[in-house]
């Protein structure tokens, strides 16, 4: 299977949303405040529009998702700001085929 890598866009949002919720849903136990998180991701600051990704297959379906945000770290020499990443989500059938 062929996987594009693109930025995220507003349009992708709902089923972004729909992703994650399905991907946690399965963790042990399930974890179903991780989409409202991304959400709220979104509407902060931080939030780096150019690296919020979406993976998709040959029919343009997304099968995944990654954002990275700005955040502070606080050293000894003072203050940083780096990217993080959030929890990534994937469908199952593709999540451990690299």
């Amino acid at each position: 299977m062929k996987i594009n890598i693109r930025q995220e866009v507003p349009a992708d949002y709902a089923g972004v949303y729909e992703l994650v919720k399905m991907s946690f849903a399965t963790t042990t136990p399930p974890d179903d405040t991780v989409a409202d998180y991304l959400n709220e991701v979104r509407t902060k600051d931080t939030f780096i529009p150019e690296l919020s990704l979406v993976a998709e297959d040959n029919n343009g379906k997304i099968v995944g998702q990654v954002v990275l945000y700005e955040t502070d770290i606080n050293t000894p020499t003072g203050n940083r700001i780096n990217c993080c990443s959030r929890r990534y989500a994937f469908i199952q059938t593709i999540f451990v085929k690299g």
